[in-house]
């Protein structure tokens, strides 16, 4: 009998599967385990044109290992080395190869089905005529230096911190997208008429055939229409900004004191809404604060010898005085320092759980603003800590993003007094932003769960929707943070991971979202104007700690529309250079 003889070979792995965070763009490579190539398999994959080695994992049977690759990378490629034996997994005798910006694209857009958050999300609806260009990553070199004519941008992701190009009419993310309640976020409202992220592959594949045509285009949440247009375009019209005079003071102010001659709105709407509290009118709890006029701030600075010592031996590398107290302090002024710990202490605030928050004239006015510009910090430990975050704060003045602002709308430098919040810190389950006028007589309530805010995980809110005509409460979107999705071997979806922070069967949540629905209907009536209300649910509590009224349209018949370069010294005009 003859006996066919054996031929030995080295099979392949039966199979490959992709782990993608979209979000982060990590990226896992699984495989099984196949004996017969050995048993210390390597992930090698080219990184930036080396090559990059990683150890594989096993875990539940399976070899993995993480890999970074780029947003918009077409065509990530990577074998499977044995250590051990020197043996390779290949596909056909080829390294394996994957469109990494295909699935992640198509991991945002099945997640935000699933967590019914919309495929067309807009920072800033409305509609635009403008010159359609797309580009990968967009900075700020490329915004303010490329783009020369009203124009519609379409971009990966987004690196820009204040953009005043006024040719920048319209923009489009087709990738990541900022948090809502991002300094990053609130910028893309006040950057261009229309700004928003979209999600649906098959809508920016024919956005991009119209790449350098003049388009008109119209953007709302899970809405957008655009097409070819004749019309001639014009640049955005930045409206010139007066800035409300404080008199000069140099005192610790309670709130009771807030008024608007003396502290900047927000302090001012913080001592209204504890008013309307006393008076019964609402529901809701407002954190004890006192604050810092600008004089005080002045003084601050003054008194710190260090401090003003530093900054003559290095006061010809910044563009503007101020700027000099940018960076990390280590002195404190101690006798004014103890006089501010004493004045916590006897309006009953712990020194040590504070929010230390701008209260600058330039913001929070019927026309303008300035969300996101100035900063905020949390102090949770000794009178040190507290000093620098109020020299911080004060110093957010000269950030780019500010600087920019003021730039667009001819605001002098000099006329920016910051004055300073100091206001007992809340640790809220919940934190929201609610905005009482959000389109067709609707108001929008945006809430974040599990103090996933901290880390800056999540990525968009749940979302309730407030019908003022027919009084309906509905609970639209639930929120999204980092998900992981697993892929097969041709790039097919296996499964969804179950859905995370769905608030459906919590009806506590419901019952403080209506409560807190009420409460803003009178302040909104109070205020006379539309708010945009923050704060948080704590202990079955509603806390606010900001309201500010929503901007109303520009007066477009008073508007210079040009930099008024001529109105600034020339600290101002080094700084703008500079930035």
């Amino acid at each position: 009998m003859r006996i066919t003889p054996i031929k030995f070979y080295t099979p392949q792995f039966k199979a490959h599967s992709y782990k993608i965070e979209p979000k982060t763009c990590k990226f896992e490579i699984q495989t099984d385990n196949n004996p017969y190539l050995g048993e210390k398999p390597y992930l090698i994959y080219d990184d930036y044109g080396e090559n990059r080695e990683v150890e594989m994992e096993k875990k539940n049977g399976l070899y993995s290992a993480k890999a970074q690759a780029q947003p918009w990378q077409k065509d990530f490629k990577y074998h499977i080395k044995y250590q051990d034996t020197g043996k390779f997994d290949l596909k056909d005798g080829k390294e394996y190869s994957v469109d990494f910006d295909k699935i992640r694209k198509d991991a945002f857009e099945k997640t935000r089905k699933q967590y019914r958050q919309p495929l067309i999300y807009t920072f800033k609806s409305g509609s635009t005529v403008g010159k359609l260009t797309y580009c990968q990553e967009a900075t700020t070199e490329y915004i303010e230096n490329k783009i020369k004519e009203p124009t519609i941008l379409i971009c990966e992701s987004l690196h820009s911190f204040g953009i005043k190009n006024p040719n920048l009419v319209g923009l489009i993310l087709s990738s990541g997208t900022p948090p809502s309640l991002s300094h990053s976020g609130t910028m893309l409202r006040n950057s261009a008429k229309v700004a928003g992220a979209v999600y649906d592959n098959k809508v920016i594949s024919q956005l991009k055939k119209l790449e350098g045509k003049n388009i008109e285009l119209e953007l709302n949440d899970n809405h957008i229409r655009f097409k070819k247009s004749s019309t001639p375009p014009t640049p955005m019209i930045y409206p010139k900004i007066k800035v409300p005079k404080l008199k000069y003071s140099d005192k610790i102010l309670t709130s009771g004191e807030y008024t608007s001659d003396l502290v900047g709105a927000k302090a001012v709407n913080l001592r209204r809404l504890e008013n309307l509290v006393n008076e019964g009118k609402i529901d809701v709890k407002i954190p004890k604060s006192i604050t810092l006029t600008h004089g005080y701030i002045q003084k601050m600075f003054d008194e710190n010898d260090e401090q003003r010592i530093w900054y003559e031996e290095c006061k010809d590398f910044y563009p503007c005085k101020e700027a000099a107290y940018a960076p990390y302090l280590e002195a404190q002024s101690g006798a004014r320092m103890l006089d501010l710990m004493d004045t916590l202490r006897k309006n009953g605030i712990d020194s040590k759980r504070l929010m230390v928050r701008s209260a600058f004239n330039g913001e929070d006015l019927p026309n303008y603003s300035a969300a996101g510009i100035y900063d905020s910090y949390p102090t949770q430990n000794e009178p040190e800590d507290l000093y620098e975050n109020i020299m911080y704060v004060a110093c957010s003045k000269w950030g780019p993003s500010a600087i920019s602002s003021r730039q667009k709308h001819g605001i002098p430098e000099d006329a920016i007094k910051p004055s300073v919040i100091i206001q007992e810190l809340i640790s809220p389950d919940y934190k929201f932003t609610l905005y009482t006028d959000y389109k067709d007589n609707k108001m929008r309530i945006e809430l974040y769960s599990d103090k996933m805010w901290i880390w800056g995980e999540v990525q968009q809110p749940n979302v309730f929707t407030y019908d003022k005509n027919t009084g309906e409460l509905t609970y639209d979107s639930i929120q999204l943070g980092e998900t992981t999705l697993t892929y097969d071997e041709n790039f097919n979806l296996k499964d969804l991971p179950p859905l995370k922070y769905d608030l459906s069967n919590k009806p506590e949540i419901f019952e403080l979202v209506q409560k807190l629905v009420n409460n803003a209907l009178v302040i909104e009536k109070e205020f006379g104007a539309s708010q945009d209300i923050e704060g948080g649910f704590a202990d079955n509590e509603i806390y606010l700690w900001q309201t500010r009224n929503i901007p109303r349209n520009y007066d477009l018949e008073n508007i210079e529309t040009k930099f008024l370069d001529s109105h600034l010294s020339p600290e101002m005009l080094a700084a703008k250079q500079n930035f």
